[in-house]
C-alpha cells in the first residue's frame, strides 16, 4: 500500500490542486502537498525541501517562464 508522498504542486488554480490531492488520496497515498504559483515560490520550495513528486500545470497563467 502506498504511503506518505511529498508533492509540490506548481498550479495557479487552488481547485485544480485540491483535485490532484484528492485523486492521490483515492489512490491510497497520504499526500503532504504544497502549492506554488510563481517562479519565486517554486525556487524557494525546491531549495528548502525535498519532494517525491513535482506536478506542474501545463500552462500556468501566473507566469510564462520559470525565472526568479
Amino acid at each position: 500500500m502506498p504511503g506518505v508522498l511529498r508533492v509540490l504542486l506548481v498550479e495557479d488554480s487552488e481547485d485544480d490542486a485540491a483535485l490532484l490531492v484528492h485523486e492521490l488520496r483515492k489512490g491510497g497515498y497520504r499526500p503532504q502537498s504544497q502549492r506554488v504559483d510563481s517562479a519565486v515560490d517554486l525556487a524557494e520550495a525546491l531549495a528548502q525541501d525535498s519532494w517525491d513528486l513535482v506536478i506542474t500545470d501545463h500552462n500556468p497563467v501566473s507566469y510564462t517562464h520559470l525565472r526568479a
